[in-house]
């Protein structure tokens, strides 16, 4: 009976600690495989990140761009505008002369 009792009790300490060691075993696999999963979606995070700074970069290039084209666009608008309002006062200053030498003829 104490030998039952004896090989009972080993036999039980046996078991808890070869479940106790196994279920280690499978909680540090799943760690392990845990931290491959968050170091795989980290590179696909840091692998994104970077792809949407370089178009960010490549936006506010093209907005610069657009930019001085607009600034441009603008400076010829303005030299025009000048420019019409230059030929129209001496047109206007012809004809006020025009007009004058009419008057006087009559």
């Amino acid at each position: 009976m104490k030998k039952l009792l004896l090989l009972s009790t080993v036999f039980i300490v046996l078991t808890l600690f070869l479940s106790a060691f196994t279920g280690c075993q499978e909680e540090s696999l799943t760690d392990t495989k845990k931290a491959r999963f968050i170091g795989n979606e980290n590179r696909k995070l840091k692998a994104q990140l970077a792809k949407c700074q370089a178009d960010i970069e490549n936006c506010l290039q093209q907005k610069q761009a657009l930019q001085q084209k607009r600034a441009d666009k603008t400076v010829k608008v303005m030299s025009f505008l000048v420019e019409q309002k230059r030929q129209l006062e001496e047109q206007n200053e012809q004809l006020k002369q025009q007009l004058e030498e009419l008057k006087n003829r009559e």
